[in-house]
This record gives C-alpha cells, sequence and structure tokens, in this order.
C-alpha cells in the first residue's frame, strides 16, 4: 500500500484487520470515503480514483447524512424489477445492484449463452442416436431375426454411425453440462457442493460416476430453480427419471463390447432391452437440457 495516500491506506489498513472485528462496517466505511470526498473538494483537487458507482453511493449517503436521515437498511431497499437481458440491473427505486452482483449478473448471461449454443448442440447427435435406435428396434421387431444384426449393412450403416454419433453427443454433453455449472455458480456463488471441474472430471471417475454426476446435477437444479407461488422449489422429478433412465442405459451399453466379441452369448432380446431403455433415455436427457436451460433463463431474467 506504499503508493496510496496516508488517509487511504489507512482506511485500507484498517480493512485487513486479522480481527473481523476490528474491520469497519459499511456505515464507517461510507462516512470515511465521504470525509475523503469533503477534504479533497476542500483542496480543490481532482478525485476521479474512484468507481463512478461508489461515487454516486457516496453522494447520496452524504446527502442523507446532512440532511440527518440514514440510508436504507435492506429490508427496506426496492424489490429489483424485471430486467431485459443485456441490461444493467437497477431496482425500481434507482438503486443499482452491488457491483459484485452485477458482475455474477453478466458472468451469468454469459455461460448461459455458450450453453444455449451447447444445448442445441446436444440436441443433433441425441435426435440421430434415437432414430436409428428406433430403426433398429423397429427392424428386429418386424423381422423377429437377429441375423440383420451382424450384416454389413446394419455396421455400415447403423452401428458405426451410432458409435460416432454417440462420441459428438458426449463432447456435447459435457460442454453443455460444464457451462449450466458455471452458470448456476453465478446464481448461488460459494452454495454448490463441487467444484466447477467436477461437472466433466465426475463422468470419468469409476464407482463415484454412479452417483456424483446426480449430485452435481441436483445442486445446478436446486441453484437454478425459483420458488412456487406456493413458495416450494421446482420439483426434482425430472430429474430423478433422467438419471435412473440413463443409469440403465450406460449398463447396458457395458455388455456391447461382449456382445461384438461373443455373439453366442446374446440374442436379439438383448439388442431390444438396449434399444428400448436407449429410446426413453434421450427423451428425458432432452427434456433435462431443454428445462434446466430454460430455468437459468428465467431466473437471470428476474
Amino acid at each position: 500500500m506504499s503508493g496510496l495516500p496516508a488517509p487511504l491506506a489507512e482506511l485500507v489498513g484498517s480493512c485487513l484487520a486479522k480481527d473481523p472485528g476490528e474491520r469497519p462496517d459499511l456505515e464507517r466505511l461510507l462516512d470515511r470515503f465521504a470525509a475523503l470526498a469533503s477534504a479533497e473538494e476542500g483542496t480543490g483537487e481532482a478525485g476521479g480514483w474512484l468507481p463512478e458507482d461508489l461515487t454516486e453511493v457516496i453522494g447520496r449517503h452524504r446527502t442523507l447524512t446532512l440532511s440527518g436521515g440514514r440510508p436504507a437498511t435492506k429490508s427496506q431497499r426496492p424489490e429489483l424489477s424485471r430486467v431485459p437481458v443485456g441490461t444493467s440491473a437497477i431496482p425500481s427505486g434507482g438503486s443499482r445492484l452491488s457491483l459484485a452482483e452485477e458482475r455474477a449478473h453478466k458472468l451469468g448471461w454469459g455461460y448461459l449463452h455458450q450453453a444455449r449454443t451447447y444445448q442445441y448442440t446436444v440436441y443433433v447427435p441425441l435426435g440421430i442416436f434415437t432414430l436409428l435406435s428406433v430403426i433398429t428396434l423397429a427392424q428386429v421387431l418386424i423381422t423377429g431375426e437377429a441375423d440383420w444384426l451382424f450384416s454389413p449393412g446394419f455396421v455400415y450403416f447403423i452401428h458405426i454411425p451410432q458409435i460416432v454419433v454417440g462420441v459428438v453427443l458426449v463432447v456435447a454433453w459435457l460442454l453443455w453440462f460444464q457451462r449450466v455449472r458455471a452458470t448456476a455458480e453465478a446464481l448461488e456463488p460459494g452454495r454448490l457442493r463441487f467444484p466447477s471441474s467436477m461437472a466433466v472430471y465426475g463422468w470419468f471417475i469409476p464407482i463415484a460416476n454412479f452417483f456424483l454426476p446426480q449430485m452435481i446435477a441436483t445442486d445446478i437444479w436446486h441453484a437454478s430453480s425459483q420458488p412456487r407461488a406456493d413458495g416450494r422449489m421446482e420439483s426434482f422429478g425430472l430429474v430423478h427419471i433422467w438419471w435412473v433412465l440413463w443409469s440403465v442405459t450406460f449398463l447396458t451399453l457395458l455388455t456391447w463390447p461382449i456382445f461384438w466379441f461373443s455373439q453366442d452369448l446374446f440374442d436379439m432380446w438383448d439388442q431390444l432391452i438396449v434399444r428400448v431403455v436407449a429410446i426413453p433415455s434421450a427423451i428425458a436427457a432432452a427434456l433435462f437440457v431443454h428445462r434446466l436451460t430454460a430455468m437459468q433463463a428465467a431466473r437471470l431474467n428476474t
């Protein structure tokens, strides 16, 4: 702090006291800033070192102090009105959000715009994967035979494309999931149980990937939801349905390598089970993506 003016250095030093009780509260800080601003005006020196938003706060505080009033308490402050996207959040009474809140609001919209891009990147491979599953299921049900599952036509036009689309889907999903996690952090900073990186790495930790992503998704869902009219939070039913279907699909997909190396162990009913589970799982995943992204947009819009 050697470069700071002496009065300001003393004030900053008091804010760095180890004992929290010795640090000045907001009222004392505003009083000190107002006194410093008055001293600068008395000497005729040009200030300009304070941010404009803070200067406005100090000005209102000085006006209220000189008139015998005090700044409004938290319970007296006006509620925030709905704010159009891309504009600064300003309460109905004219007071601005705190700088930290406004920065978190802008960060949240930035992350959500990226999440919306990845959202549609998830929809496309998810739709193709589901379509190929439906074609396979219909073919097996119509013919009643499993021989088609080992034909060159199935391998080149169904199986290989489904693997490629599956890889694209995994990448798109991880990008989307990480971004909605970042948006949730902007909405509820410090309130989520796991670090942001776990939104990606958590899917690849053996054993833990059967419950860790679901816990992260629950945290994101809770941080993104708004209380309903009756005071209750958004239902977690869709989260649980999506996770159960995904877990069952993942377990069935683990049998595919065995299926291709030892055809005698499986018949067409195993393929039917895989497809029957994968189709509703894909639908639930699409609904989960849509609902969570919409919830975050609604939360940031209020």
